[in-house]
């Protein structure tokens, strides 16, 4: 394995781009691949950062029950059948 760290950001022809940390590849920095969050700086400014995962693997990292064919929530017929 590779001991060299990749960069959090880089600049394509796209613009910037972030490294998600769980699919490791890089994803435009706007509100299409990332959920962005408040975040403050040191001086007080609030500025809207992206999140350390991407769109596609937020559900199925921090919100497993969310994705897509794992709803807990049964229908009557569902529960007598099971």
């Amino acid at each position: 394995m590779n001991d060299s760290k990749k960069p959090m950001y880089i600049f394509t022809e796209l613009g910037k781009e972030k490294l998600c940390k769980h699919c490791d590849e890089y994803w435009p920095v706007d509100s299409e691949f990332w959920f962005m969050i408040k975040a403050k700086l040191k001086d007080g400014t609030i500025v809207m950062r992206p999140d350390s995962a991407c769109k596609g693997c937020y559900d199925r990292v921090y919100r497993p029950s969310h994705v897509k064919g794992t709803n807990k929530v049964k229908s009557g017929h569902e529960k007598v059948a099971a």
